[in-house]
């Protein structure tokens, strides 16, 4: 992309939307002692993002994107988003109509759920979806994709099921709870079935 491109398109991102993101509607609810530890955060609006840096360009533009944040749970909706991020090696590119994701502490796992309808992704990518660094690659066509995952002290583990086709790998390396060890980590989409996994070093 030239950089006169480039240039267009950022202004255009950062005009339409002020620091990369529109909130149409936001409200905060705090606790009566003002503790932002208590506070919930609802958003709904457009949201788009681009940039670059050295050799990456990375961008974003969500019709409707929705969030909800609280100590306790999380939850995120997005409709007609497409997302893409290259380098001078690797690209990829990846939208979908609507995606919903979730997120609850059930003591001290945290459980995650994903929906994706009409969802599909091409490419390969040095980071990976599940928060790893180091490659992935695939192409998936889905109409619905759904995905449950566990998260404890590092580890983690994810199931799920696809109505669509197409195959998808990834491996990597991340440390989630930043605890000085790493977690080596592999993801498989493969016909109807999604399976990961990550498995931080013990010592």
């Amino acid at each position: 992309m030239s950089n006169s491109i480039y240039n267009s398109l950022q202004s255009l991102a950062k005009g339409g939307y002020p620091d990369s993101t529109f909130s149409g509607a936001e409200q905060r609810q705090a606790d009566s002692g003002g503790s932002r530890a208590h506070e919930e955060r609802v958003s709904l609006g457009p949201e788009a993002h681009l940039s670059r840096r050295s050799d990456v360009l990375d961008g974003q533009l969500t019709a409707v994107r929705g969030k909800y944040r609280s100590p306790r749970a999380s939850l995120d909706l997005s409709m007609l988003s497409v997302s893409h991020r290259s380098t001078s090696l690797q690209a990829v590119t990846a939208a979908h109509l609507t995606r919903l994701s979730g997120r609850v502490p059930i003591g001290l796992t945290k459980v995650n759920a994903t929906l994706d309808i009409m969802s599909g992704r091409a490419g390969s990518s040095s980071e990976n979806c599940d928060g790893s660094h180091g490659l992935n690659a695939g192409l998936v066509g889905s109409l619905v994709t759904g995905e449950l995952s566990a998260d404890f002290s590092g580890n983690s583990v994810t199931v799920g099921a696809t109505a669509g086709v197409g195959v998808a790998g990834s491996l990597g390396v991340r440390d989630a709870d930043k605890d000085g060890k790493s977690e080596a980590c592999a993801r498989a989409e493969v016909g109807p079935f999604i399976l990961g996994l990550c498995v931080e070093n013990p010592f």
